[in-house]
């Protein structure tokens, strides 16, 4: 098969693939080197970049999303205005983004600070608080301490990414704040700074893009203009300083909307002001030679392009067509069996009492070698999110097909078809394969995400569905369910 050919010197990806968050895991030695990592060499030009890069540096785990590049209306004509009247956040200007970039999921933390610097500048204590009190100048002596134990090119994300991630970059539901138009559902607020992740994220999975602490972006701050932009990084210096985005935790409703802006001096160093990882992904002519089209057929199996935030199978994994059920899988477990049940489930030993992994508190989405869609089809493909499916269901419309149709040879199920413009013509077909375990339900479909339902390690996030209804529900892991990989 032909896959994207990369000739470049940026190192690529780990292997997990997800956009839940996961706890920090501390290694005991060996820490921030790029085979700990898992990074291939720069000979290796089959990079992938998944949706989730997860980084292990001197013991602390750290991660950061994916975002897809795109166009969006930058800045606001009702933004508030500063002590001398003047509304900063005007005139609303289109931008275009044309690379892809990965976003720290939270605020750089005063646990991942200390780990690189050795010391913890921060007014306000807690390891899972965001590190503040450092100025632009000495978060670029972090990035460059932690590029060189990682071998990663970290930096600050540009105004513009900023941006374009707090409103929730391609999936962007038009929030006033990053992820929701209620305040309380994702500012983290009051007389301190709080653990980061403990508010809603948004729609691409970012935690505190409102609230918090204020981060700081890497350009030099300006006024905006009426043009279209094109990757705008800010003017080469300016007597105000750099761009300061987000607000902090006691600062008013208007300071946390997705669009407010403010600056300060490289040298400045406040209890309110922190800052977020980003890290370039390589997609244009310029950085990659010799690329070619990634085919819509990854290692001979097909994948259809919805116009959402991945491409969906047209197969479940062990069926040779659509109408086919393919193999059942326990969540976390790679291949079929024939009892489905907590005595034969891989990770418990007392009939789901307790867990040796995804315990709730260690990993809430699977690692790739837990990952039956990665398992058998390869690296290329993966089990779906619980937001990948909720994006399915919001953005595509579900058409039910009864037992004995003549579309999809007889088989019950649903007909997904693409609402997104220019891709309604687009559709897979999701067939009534029941489960197993010690019973089956011959008119139900039932689909493993990849994400451990938060509330109960007993169980993970599903999509469920008959004639009459379809939702995400969360099922017990040790039961047998179809699984519908997705690939970038």
């Amino acid at each position: 098969m032909k896959k994207y050919l990369y000739n470049i010197a940026m190192v690529a990806i780990v292997a997990t693939i997800a956009i839940s968050l996961t706890s920090c895991e501390k290694d005991s030695e060996n820490y921030g080197s790029k085979e700990e990592n898992n990074y291939p060499s720069e000979e290796n030009d089959n990079v992938s970049y998944p949706n989730r890069l997860d980084v292990s540096c001197n013991g602390i785990t750290f991660s950061l999303i994916k975002v897809k590049c795109g166009t969006f209306l930058m800045g606001s004509d009702n933004g508030p205005h500063n002590s001398n009247m003047v509304n900063i956040q005007e005139p609303v200007h289109q931008v275009t983004l044309t690379h892809d970039y990965y976003v720290g999921e939270t605020q750089v933390t005063q646990e991942l600070w200390q780990a690189i610097e050795g010391t913890n500048p921060s007014e306000y204590p807690g390891e899972h608080h965001p590190v503040e009190t450092v100025s632009w100048n000495n978060c670029q002596d972090f990035i460059s301490k932690l590029n060189k134990l990682t071998g990663i090119e970290f930096r600050l994300l540009t105004e513009a990414e900023w941006e374009f991630a707090a409103r929730g970059g391609n999936l962007s539901k038009g929030y006033i704040y990053s992820g929701s138009n209620n305040y309380n559902e994702v500012v983290a607020q009051g007389s301190t700074t709080k653990d980061v992740a403990t508010k809603k994220p948004n729609e691409l999975g970012l935690y505190d893009m409102s609230g918090n602490v204020y981060e700081w972006c890497q350009d030099w701050y300006d006024q905006y203009n009426s043009a279209p932009q094109i990757d705008p990084k800010g003017p080469v210096s300016s007597s105000y300083g750099r761009v300061i985005r987000n607000g902090p935790f006691l600062a008013p409703w208007q300071i946390h909307t997705v669009f407010y802006r403010n600056y300060g001096s490289p040298n400045l160093k406040s209890r309110l002001v922190g800052f977020r990882l980003a890290v370039t992904i390589p997609n244009s002519s310029e950085e990659k030679d010799n690329e070619e089209i990634m085919p819509s057929n990854l290692d001979s199996y097909e994948s259809v392009d919805l116009g959402l935030s991945v491409k969906w199978a047209t197969c479940n994994v062990g069926a040779e067509k659509p109408e086919d059920f393919g193999d059942y899988f326990a969540w976390g477990e790679t291949a079929p069996k024939s009892d489905y049940s907590w005595s034969t489930y891989k990770f418990t030993t007392d009939g789901g009492k307790t867990f040796t992994k995804y315990t709730g508190s260690d990993k809430t989405v699977l690692d790739a070698a837990d990952d039956a869609a990665t398992a058998n089809w390869g690296s290329a493909w993966r089990m779906p999110t619980i937001e990948e499916m909720q994006e399915l269901l919001d953005n595509c419309t579900w058409e039910w097909q009864a037992a004995g149709n003549t579309t999809f040879g007889g088989v019950a199920g649903y007909k997904v078809t693409s609402k997104k413009t220019g891709y309604t013509d687009k559709y897979i077909f999701l067939p009534t394969s029941g489960f197993r375990d010690d019973a089956t339900l011959p008119d139900y479909g039932g689909f493993w995400s990849a994400t451990l339902y938060a509330d109960d390690a007993e169980r993970a996030y599903d999509l469920g569905f008959r004639s009459w209804y379809k939702l995400w529900a969360h099922g017990c892991r040790f039961i047998g369910h179809s699984v519908r990989p997705v690939c970038p």
